[in-house]
C-alpha cells in the first residue's frame, strides 16, 4: 500500500510511475547496466564511450585501433565472492528425517550454492542484490512444475520504501519486464509486488488487465509475502548509493593502458619535419610528415626528425599503484609485487589480486548471507512450499515442520597466508598429531574433491615405498663395503709369523 491506499488506486500508480521515471533512478538503471556489462566481460563499448568523450570522435577512432580491453573488475569481484565456493552445510534443527529430505530436494532442484554464489557476486558489485524464487513450467516429459531461483540483474528492478519509520525497509518491488506490442505502440511493462498485492503496470501508469489474466493473477498475493529475498548492505537507504566510483576505476586502468599503446605508436615511428621542402616530390606516408613553410624566398630547406619518448615503466607503475589503492578501498589487502616493468605488468597485477586478503570482507558477507539464507528457507519451506504442494503444482508434497529451522554453516574464514606460512603451520600440526595428511591436503588444495585427494595420497605413499627400496639397497652396499674394507686391512697388515 502507498499512503494507506492500494497500489491499484490512481494516485498510487502515479506515484509508482514518477518513482520509476525519476532522474536519479534512471541514472541508477543506466550505471547498473554498464556494471552488468563488466560482469559479463563486455568492456569495449564502455571504453569507446569514454575515449570519445575524452578525445573527440576523430582522435578516438584512431586510439580505438589500439584499445586495451582488460577487465580487472570481473577479477576483483571473483576474488571477493568466495563464500559459496567451498562446502556450505545446511542442517535442519528441531525437525524430522522428512524435513531433511525436503531440504535436500530443494538444494538439488535449485542448485542453490551456484545460485547463491551468483547473488553474492551481484551483492559485491552493487552492494545490494535481489533473489527471486518461483515455479517454472514443466519441460520435456515432466508433468509438474519445478521450483526455480534466480538473481535479478540490478538494472532490471527498483525497490521502493514507503515506511515512515524505517527508510531502509523494502516495501515495494518493481521488476522491469520485456516491452509488449499493443497495436503499433510498444509499451513498457512492470511487475509490481507487495506483501498483499500484485499488479502489471504499463509505462503510462495503466493496469494491464489482459496481461494479469494471461498470468492468472487477480491482483492479490495469496502468500502474503513477496517471492524475493533482498540483500542490502546499507542500513540507511532502501537502495545503496550508486557504485559508480568502482565503475569509473575499472575503466581508468584499461584507458591508461590504451593511452600507452597509442603513445608507443608514435614512439615506434619518427615524425619527419620538413622546412621549405618541395612536398610534391615526397613519397612517404603523409601521416608522418609535417611540412613547415617560412618566409618566401628562403633557401634554407631542411629535413629533420622528431621522435617522442614515453616512460612506459612509470605509466605501468602508476597503473599498479592505482589498482592497489582501489583494492584497499574495497576492503581488500593487495598482495606485494614490488616494482613492475613492461615485462612483468600482467603477471604482477594478477598476482596482486590473487594473493590479496579478503578476510574482513568475507566475515561481513557471511553474517549477511546467514540472514539471507534464513529468510529464504523460511519463505520457501514454510510459506510457499505448502501452497505449491497442496495445489498439486510440484511433485514433492512433504510438509516442513513449522517449528523446525534451517541452519547454514559457512567455512570459517581465515586470514590470507603465504604458501610457505601455510606449509609451516600444517607441518607443525602434523608433527603434533593435530592434523592428518588428508586434512593438510584439503587445506593446501581447497578446490580438490575426495577422489583427487585420494589420488595424491596414493601417489605420496607409492613414492615413499619406492624411495625406501633404494634406501635398503644403499644400506646393504655400505655394509658390504665396510666388511670388505675390514678384511683387506687384516690381510695387508697381517701379523708376522
Amino acid at each position: 500500500m502507498i499512503n494507506g491506499k492500494s497500489i491499484f488506486e490512481d494516485s498510487s500508480r502515479q506515484i509508482l510511475i514518477n518513482f520509476i521515471k525519476d532522474q536519479q533512478n534512471q541514472e541508477r538503471i543506466s550505471v547498473n547496466a554498464s556494471i552488468f556489462d563488466l560482469l559479463e566481460k563486455r568492456i569495449i563499448k564502455q571504453l569507446q564511450r569514454k575515449l570519445v568523450a575524452d578525445l573527440g570522435s576523430e582522435t578516438a577512432s584512431k586510439v580505438m585501433e589500439r584499445i586495451a580491453p582488460i577487465n580487472y573488475y570481473r577479477k576483483v569481484i571473483d576474488k571477493l565472492s568466495t563464500i559459496y565456493q567451498y562446502s556450505v552445510i545446511r542442517k535442519v534443527i528441531g525437525g524430522t528425517e522428512s524435513d531433511k529430505d525436503l531440504l535436500a530436494w530443494y538444494e538439488d532442484e535449485l542448485n542453490i550454492n551456484d545460485k547463491m554464489n551468483r547473488n553474492n557476486e551481484f551483492y559485491n558489485a552493487y552492494e545490494y542484490a535481489l533473489l527471486q524464487f518461483m515455479l517454472k513450467d514443466p519441460e520435456g516429459l515432466l508433468q509438474k512444475r519445478s521450483p526455480f531461483v534466480r538473481t535479478i540483474p540490478n538494472h532490471e528492478f527498483l525497490v521502493m520504501n514507503v515506511d515512515n519509520v524505517d527508510p531502509s525497509a523494502a516495501d515495494i518491488y518493481i521488476i522491469f519486464m520485456d516491452p509488449i506490442k499493443m497495436g503499433a505502440e510498444t509499451i513498457d511493462v512492470y511487475h509490481v509486488y507487495t506483501d498483499n498485492e500484485f499488479m502489471v503496470l504499463s509505462g503510462k501508469g495503466d493496469v494491464l488487465t489482459e496481461e494479469m489474466e494471461r498470468l492468472d493473477q487477480d491482483g492479490s498475493n495469496p502468500f502474503r509475502t513477496v517471492p524475493f529475498v533482498y540483500a542490502n548492505a546499507s542500513e540507511n537507504l532502501v537502495m545503496p548509493l550508486l557504485q559508480d566510483d568502482d565503475f569509473e576505476m575499472s575503466l581508468l586502468i584499461p584507458l591508461l593502458l590504451t593511452d600507452l599503446n597509442y603513445a608507443t605508436k608514435f614512439q615506434s615511428f619518427s615524425t619527419i619535419i620538413t622546412i621549405d621542402a618541395d612536398d610534391e616530390k615526397l613519397k612517404l606516408n603523409p601521416d608522418t610528415i609535417i611540412n613547415i613553410k617560412t618566409d618566401e624566398g628562403s633557401e634554407n630547406a631542411s629535413i629533420q626528425t622528431l621522435k617522442p619518448t614515453v616512460d612506459i615503466d612509470k605509466v605501468l607503475q602508476l597503473c599498479s599503484s592505482e589498482i592497489s589503492l582501489w583494492l584497499t578501498g574495497k576492503g581488500i589487502r593487495p598482495g606485494s609485487i614490488g616494482t613492475l616493468s613492461a615485462d612483468s605488468f600482467a603477471s604482477g597485477v594478477s598476482k596482486m589480486i590473487d594473493e590479496s586478503d579478503t578476510y574482513e570482507s568475507r566475515v561481513k558477507q557471511i553474517e549477511k548471507y546467514k540472514s539471507v539464507e534464513k529468510v529464504f528457507w523460511d519463505k520457501v519451506l514454510k510459506i510457499y512450499h505448502p501452497i505449491w504442494a497442496s495445489s498439486g503444482e510440484i511433485d514433492n508434497t512433504s510438509i516442513f515442520t513449522s517449528t523446525a529451522e534451517v541452519q547454514v554453516v559457512f567455512p570459517q574464514p581465515r586470514p590470507m597466508q603465504t604458501r610457505l606460512e601455510l606449509l609451516q603451520e600444517l607441518g607443525e600440526a602434523i608433527s603434533l598429531n593435530l592434523e592428518s595428511r588428508r586434512g593438510a591436503l584439503k587445506a593446501l588444495y581447497p578446490d580438490w574433491d575426495e577422489d583427487e585427494i585420494d589420488e595424491k595420497l596414493a601417489e605420496i605413499d607409492a613414492e615413499k615405498t619406492f624411495n625406501a627400496m633404494f634406501e635398503v639397497v644403499d644400506g646393504q652396499e655400505q655394509d658390504g663395503n665396510q666388511d670388505s674394507s675390514e678384511g683387506a686391512g687384516g690381510f695387508d697388515g697381517g701379523s708376522e709369523v
